[in-house]
C-alpha cells in the first residue's frame, strides 16, 4: 500500500514539473505576441494618419495633432411658419376660398361668353359688310323699268349678275347690269331722281355737287352708251376698268344718310 502510494506522488511531481517547464516555454512567446500585436496596431495607427495627412479637404481632421477635432456645424435653419391671425385669418382664407369659386364658376365662363360674342359679331359684320358691297336694296318694278337698258327680273342682285356675265366673258351685259346696279343704288340714296325717260346727262348733272361720287359714276356712263347705244364691243380690260371702281362707289354711298 506505501510502494502505491509513493508511486502516486512521484507521478504527480513529474507532471507538475513538466507543467512548469512548458509554462516557462510558452510565457516569453505570448509576451512576445502580444507585444507584436501592439507594434502592429500602432503602425496601423501611423499608416492612417500618413493616408490622412496628404488630404486637407476632411474638416473633421487636425492634421497637427493627429487627432479628431470638432466641427461647427450651423443648424438648419427653421421653415417659416405664417404667424397665427386668429378669426381674422378665418375671415381672409374664407374671403379667397370665395373669390376662387367666383373666378372659376362666374368670372371665366363670362369670360369665355364674352369671348365667343365678340367673334361671332365679327363674323357677322365682315358678312354684312360684304353683303353691303356685293349686293343692292330690294328694288321695285317700276324702278326696273325707268332704267335705260331692260334687264331680267327677278334678279337677287344686279351687281352679282353683273359678276356672272363678267366671268363669263359676256362684257356686253356686264357693264349693263353694273351700270342698272349704279343708277339703284343713286336713286336709292336720293341722290338722283330715277325716272323713264330720262338721259344719261340729266343723272350726271345731279351729282353736280358730289365731285367724287360723279368721277366714279361717269367712266361707268360713258362705257355703257358706247356699248348699248354705239354698239361698240366692249373689251375686258375696259370692263375691269369699270368693275375696280364699284368698291369706291360703295364707299363713297356708305357715307350717305337715307331720307
Amino acid at each position: 500500500m506505501q510502494s502505491f502510494s509513493g508511486k502516486r506522488w512521484h507521478r504527480v511531481a513529474m507532471a507538475l514539473l513538466g507543467c512548469a517547464a512548458l509554462f516557462a516555454v510558452l510565457l516569453p512567446a505570448g509576451r512576445l505576441g502580444a507585444e507584436e500585436e501592439l507594434l502592429g496596431d500602432e503602425e496601423a495607427v501611423e499608416s492612417a494618419g500618413r493616408a490622412l495627412g496628404g488630404w486637407s479637404s476632411y474638416p473633421w481632421y487636425d492634421r497637427e495633432t493627429d487627432s479628431v477635432q470638432p466641427l461647427n456645424v450651423r443648424p438648419p435653419t427653421k421653415p417659416w411658419n405664417p404667424p397665427n391671425l386668429g378669426w381674422l385669418g378665418t375671415i381672409i382664407g374664407g374671403f379667397f376660398e370665395i373669390m376662387s369659386y367666383l373666378v372659376i364658376w362666374v368670372i371665366a365662363p363670362l369670360i369665355v361668353l364674352a369671348i365667343i360674342y365678340y367673334l361671332i359679331r365679327a363674323f357677322l359684320d365682315s358678312e354684312r359688310n360684304e353683303i353691303t358691297t356685293d349686293s343692292e336694296e330690294t328694288f321695285s318694278i317700276d324702278r326696273i323699268e325707268a332704267l335705260p337698258a331692260k334687264i331680267r327680273v327677278p334678279v337677287d342682285s344686279l351687281l352679282s349678275e353683273a359678276r356672272r356675265h363678267y366671268e363669263a366673258g359676256d362684257y356686253r351685259q356686264a357693264i349693263i347690269y353694273l351700270y342698272s346696279h349704279q343708277l339703284l343704288e343713286l336713286d336709292r340714296k336720293q341722290l338722283i331722281r330715277l325716272a323713264k325717260g330720262k338721259t344719261n346727262r340729266q343723272y350726271l348733272r345731279e351729282l353736280a355737287s358730289r365731285k367724287t361720287l360723279r368721277e366714279l359714276f361717269e367712266p361707268t356712263m360713258f362705257t355703257f352708251e358706247d356699248v348699248f347705244f354705239g354698239g361698240r364691243e366692249l373689251t375686258r380690260a375696259a370692263f375691269e376698268a369699270c368693275w375696280e371702281r364699284r368698291r369706291p362707289f360703295a364707299g363713297q354711298l356708305e357715307g350717305v344718310p337715307l331720307s
